[in-house]
């Protein structure tokens, strides 16, 4: 009996024991409190060089560029060791005096747009992570600036998609936007530098409607790709009903001027052909008319008020027209005709081309195969004759393939939603008007 008893006071002994946690708990507090005192300090420690590389970044930054508008100015020769310690000095007065930083400054003097590179470098000493065998972090950032090394005046033709894919609110409202607000700000530039900012502006869809001009650049017909004789040519070209008018649609000329803006001979063929007047309801150019290089910038905003969005899309036609009108002597050209002001050395000519959507429209009975190979071509011949082509994919809904081949740099064709559109042109409505002499490309 009493074997028994015991045996049960032992076996209920036993339970209590092995149910009791108190024991096990101050185990595992013990085991896990330098754990947590030692995340808690790297923390801490990381924290603390988190703000210097943040502080370290922000100065770099300002230094690249304080350099780079430096060379722009006065073509300063602050380089190499007085460089470097004009970089430490600002690292120290906005960093910590405590901190010994090392800094390059390099620098890449091709010419036109010329890059300078600060590299800083420091260690910041841990207060907790010593104690675990790491004393110190590294800190290393980076900035480069390109500056440009000549101050000219600029010449920009806007050619723009107004086919029927930009006809939602969402888009046209974001293009109608951003061309304003890009107006503005050019209208700005001009009154501090004076003619500085020339604009040109190609609405297209199937073609591009023109002013009234002398036509015997023209010819008026349907029978394309087979021009006319000279005879059919001439009646057709005072044809009353087309001269009662006074702008044009143009589609492509015949071969082989499809990718040409080469004057017009003898060769009905190598004129342009008028299709249709735009009064005409199967019209497939814009109600907006293309306007020669100005710096009337309220009549190009008045021919931005005009944009409608209709009919499909040949690119070829925007981007021949685009050329004619950065092309001085070219067809409708004013292109060269505003005289340069005293600070400007050189005219610099910039192709944007905005587009929404790929080439669909072709009145040549072709594939829009085709007239992406001659809007391919057409970029090439652009870019040979030291014109600068940006091009803006919006919504990334164009043929990347083909947009990013007509830029003249992989950082001249921009992938953007049609909500940033206005925020896009106004970061490149500076830099491509030579305003902004200096940008960081971190």
């Amino acid at each position: 009996m009493l074997r028994g008893v015991s045996g049960a006071v032992m076996s209920g002994r036993m339970n209590t024991f092995s149910k009791d946690r108190r024991g096990s708990t101050a185990v595992v507090l013990a085991v896990a409190l330098p754990v947590l005192i030692m995340a808690t300090g790297s923390l801490l420690d990381y924290s603390s060089a988190y703000s210097v590389r943040d502080k370290a970044q922000k100065t770099t930054d300002a230094a690249v560029l304080t350099i780079a508008k430096m060379r722009f100015d006065a073509n300063s020769k602050t380089k190499g060791d007085k460089g470097k310690g004009a970089v430490k000095k600002m690292l120290k007065e906005a960093v910590s005096d405590d901190l010994e930083f090392d800094v390059e400054v390099g620098e890449n003097l091709e010419s036109g747009e010329r890059t300078i590179t600060v590299h800083a470098k420091t260690v910041v000493r841990t207060d907790f992570m010593r104690l675990f065998g790491q004393p110190e972090i590294a800190i290393n950032v980076s900035s480069t600036a390109q500056y440009r090394d000549d101050n000219y005046a600029a010449e920009i033709a806007f050619v723009i998609n107004t086919g029927a894919t930009m006809m939602t609110a969402r888009k046209s409202t974001a293009l109608h936007d951003a061309l304003n607000a890009t107006l503005d700000q050019f209208s700005s530039i001009n009154a501090a530098d004076e003619d500085r900012v020339r604009v040109a502006v190609v609405p297209f869809q199937s073609g591009v409607t023109v002013p009234y001009v002398d036509m015997d650049s023209f010819y008026y017909g349907n029978d394309f790709p087979d021009p006319p004789s000279l005879a059919a040519h001439q009646a057709n070209l005072f044809n009353a009903s087309i001269n009662m008018f006074p702008t044009r649609c143009v589609v492509e000329r015949a071969y082989p001027f499809e990718t040409s803006i080469a004057p017009v001979s003898a060769s009905i063929a190598s004129r342009y052909r008028v299709v249709f007047d735009v009064v005409d309801p199967a019209v497939p150019c814009p109600n907006a008319t293309i306007v020669p290089v100005t710096t009337d910038f309220e009549a190009v905003r008045s021919t931005v008020a005009t944009f409608n969005f209709d009919s499909g899309t040949n690119g070829a036609v925007g981007l021949v027209w685009g050329w004619n009108m950065l092309t001085p002597d070219a067809l409708f050209s004013e292109s060269g005709n505003i005289p340069l002001g005293p600070d400007h050395k050189s005219l610099k000519r910039i192709l944007l081309y905005i587009t929404d959507g790929e080439n669909t429209a072709t009145l040549s009975n072709q594939t829009p195969s085709v007239v992406d190979d001659h809007a391919l071509t057409l970029c090439t011949k652009i870019k040979a004759d030291d014109i600068t082509i940006v091009t803006i994919n919006i919504d990334g809904a164009g043929s990347e393939a083909l947009l990013k081949a007509c830029a003249s740099s992989p950082d001249r064709y921009k992938k953007v939603p049609a909500p940033e559109l206005p925020k896009v042109l106004e970061g490149l409505a500076g830099d491509l008007s030579g305003y902004t002499p200096v940008r960081l490309m971190n």
